[in-house]
């Protein structure tokens, strides 16, 4: 039995897009490279599983009957890449998939349906612990999400935590630096109290954040579920005009290592200076050069009689050299400390403020920077240089 269905290729692409971080690039099993591919009452549903977490999206998509199929998740995004036509149509039968468009046509292989894990339906809370403002995730999530771990053998770092009390908190490290961003209470509606801490898998805040940008304007709303073994992140997003959704259900670790990194942020630290952002960020471009070698290192040595911070990058012999002013008291540092500059460029960038604040105790204390109008706060080690 064959089904029909007509859908427009951008909302295929972008109900496509989320599934991608779930799906492992290399495993044993191949059903799990694949997707679940479904079309009932105008509707198209396509599901990811890695066993632990799944994701299903759907879009309307037009035609009778229904049908469902296994195809390879690579070869299915290279396919609908391929046509260029707004809208095309997906013909399924059991062992075969026949994209089609007004110029072009190509058939993918299905896998055995029957081999596909039965995995449990996601069903969103009608009263989810909370509903967050898109646009505000977003920016919390880009401003993380590069500094979380991905060294598998420290899978404790492989993480974001959200924490709420008074706001909404996303932290993420992977102990050479730290970020912390706050979604106030003005970007929120919060239906539980308390909100326990929630440890959140890398790859499953990816796919939020994929999700969202993909959609555009979107409701987001999560709980968080338990059973006898286990903790269950459940995610719906849906855009504005009820068009695409996804929904998520990744399992979450009850009992949390993230590393507790609350004593760090309190350490006083008197020495501050406040810098203009994009004056840093020009000064550290030019002297990287687009260089993204992993042997770098930066130094910073302000002279307090000018007010000026002269910024040096050592590599191979050469050395490059910006200067911009600052105001305010900065730590002078000794030869032997520097910073990793592609740590600290992305600081600047995380701390979206005209003006940049750092902050510091000694030159063998981590730096914070901070923005004058941003919830965000970025926290960078030194590094002991051998002489």
């Amino acid at each position: 039995m064959e089904t029909t269905a007509d859908m427009d290729r951008k909302e295929l692409l972008a109900a496509l897009t989320p599934l991608k971080t779930i799906i492992p690039k290399r495993t044993g099993i191949h059903t799990l490279q694949c997707v679940r591919i479904s079309h009932d009452n105008n509707t198209l549903e396509i599901a990811a599983t890695d066993l632990g977490s799944t994701i299903v999206t759907t879009i309307p998509s037009a035609g009778a009957g229904a049908q469902a199929c296994l195809v390879d998740y690579a070869a299915l995004v290279k396919a609908v890449r391929a046509h260029k036509h707004g809208r095309i149509a997906l013909t399924m039968s059991d062992d075969h998939i026949l994209i089609s468009s007004p110029t072009a046509t190509t058939t993918l292989e299905c896998a055995d349906l029957d081999q596909w894990p039965n995995v449990p339906e996601i069903e969103h809370s009608p009263t989810p612990d909370a509903i967050i403002d898109s646009a505000a995730l977003t920016g919390a999530l880009a401003q993380t999400l590069p500094s979380a771990g991905t060294d598998s053998a420290r899978p404790t770092l492989n993480c974001i935590k959200v924490t709420y009390a008074g706001g909404l908190t996303i932290q993420a490290t992977d102990s050479y630096r730290a970020v912390i961003s706050t979604i106030s209470d003005r970007s929120l509606a919060i239906n539980s109290h308390p909100i326990p801490p929630t440890v959140i898998p890398l790859q499953i805040a990816q796919a939020i954040k994929a999700a969202i940008i993909m959609q555009g304007e979107t409701t987001f709303q999560y709980a968080a579920e338990e059973d006898s073994s286990y903790r269950y992140l459940i995610v719906h997003i849906q855009d504005d005009n009820a068009r695409i959704t996804t929904d998520i259900r990744a399992q979450i670790p009850r009992d949390p290592n993230f590393p507790n990194l609350q004593p760090i942020w309190d350490q006083p630290r008197s020495s501050t200076g406040t810098f203009d952002r994009q004056a840093m960020l020009t000064a550290l471009k030019q002297i990287l050069g687009g260089s993204k070698a992993k042997d770098l290192i930066l130094r910073l040595q302000p002279d307090t009689g000018t007010h000026n911070l002269t910024l040096t990058i050592e590599h191979a012999g050469t050395t490059a050299t910006a200067t911009i002013p600052y105001e305010g008291e900065l730590v002078k540092y000794e030869t032997s400390i520097g910073f990793n500059p592609q740590y600290f460029l992305a600081g600047i960038e995380a701390v979206c403020s005209e003006i940049i604040v750092i902050e510091s105790e000694t030159s063998m204390k981590p730096i914070v920077m901070k923005g004058a109008d941003t919830p965000t706060e970025y926290l960078l080690m030194p590094i002991r240089i051998d002489q």
